[in-house]
C-alpha cells in the first residue's frame, strides 16, 4: 500500500512538472547520466526519475537535494531569522494560569 499524498492543486502540480523539468534540463547540460547523480547524492535513481517527471509523492527535501547537487535553487536564498521577520512570525505566548491555585481541586 502506498504513502497517502496531499492533494495539490493543479497550479501544485504544474509546478512540481516544472520543476522536475528544470533538474533533468541541468542535469542533461552538465552531462550527467542518472546513474552518476544519483551516486553524487546519495539518493536512489528511482526517486531521480520521479523527481523528473515532477511526481507529487516524493517529498519537498529530495527535490531541493538534487536541485542543490546541480548548482540550482528554487526557494529564497535569506537566512532564516531574515525570512521569520519578513513573515512577521511572532513567538507563541506564554499560557495562562489560573489565578487560584485550587482551582482544580
Amino acid at each position: 500500500m502506498s504513502a497517502p499524498t496531499a492533494r495539490l492543486s493543479e497550479e501544485d502540480l504544474g509546478a512540481l512538472q516544472i520543476w522536475g523539468a528544470t533538474i533533468r534540463q541541468a542535469r542533461v547540460a552538465q552531462g550527467l547520466t542518472r546513474d552518476v547523480l544519483v551516486q553524487r547524492i546519495l539518493i536512489g535513481r528511482r526517486t531521480l526519475e520521479r523527481i523528473e517527471v515532477g511526481a507529487p509523492e516524493v517529498a519537498i527535501g529530495f527535490y531541493l537535494a538534487v536541485a542543490r547537487g546541480l548548482g540550482l535553487t528554487f526557494l529564497a536564498q535569506a537566512p532564516p531569522s531574515v525570512l521569520l521577520a519578513r513573515a512577521s512570525v511572532s513567538k507563541p505566548r506564554a499560557r495562562a494560569r489560573p489565578a487560584n491555585k485550587d482551582w482544580f481541586k
